[in-house]
């Protein structure tokens, strides 16, 4: 099972990413995308951090996670959003078994 878009405390979720990774390994999933949200005036803080939770919290759960954000254009209401994810993690992702 796969989950392509959790969010965790940081913007609308209730946990922080090491915890909404726990669960859902419980729970069972082999893949999942912590996508937050994100614009041009904060995207080059979140990418970053966001990729290096994935990082570990995924060697310590063992499970494949994604780094992504769904990113709002400037110019558009905050419920119109394009999800972004970047191309080394979607390739990454298609070779999971």
């Amino acid at each position: 099972m796969i989950d392509l878009h959790t969010h965790s405390i940081f913007r609308d979720g209730e946990l922080i990413p090491s915890e909404l990774v726990r669960r859902a390994k419980v729970m069972g999933y082999h893949a999942l995308a912590i996508t937050d949200h994100g614009d041009h005036s904060n995207i080059d803080f979140i990418i970053p951090r966001i990729v290096r939770v994935c990082q570990a919290v995924s060697e310590a759960f063992d499970i494949r996670l994604i780094p992504g954000i769904v990113a709002l254009p400037p110019d558009q209401p905050v419920l119109t959003s394009q999800h972004f994810t970047p191309p080394l993690a979607m390739r990454s992702f298609s070779r999971l078994p």
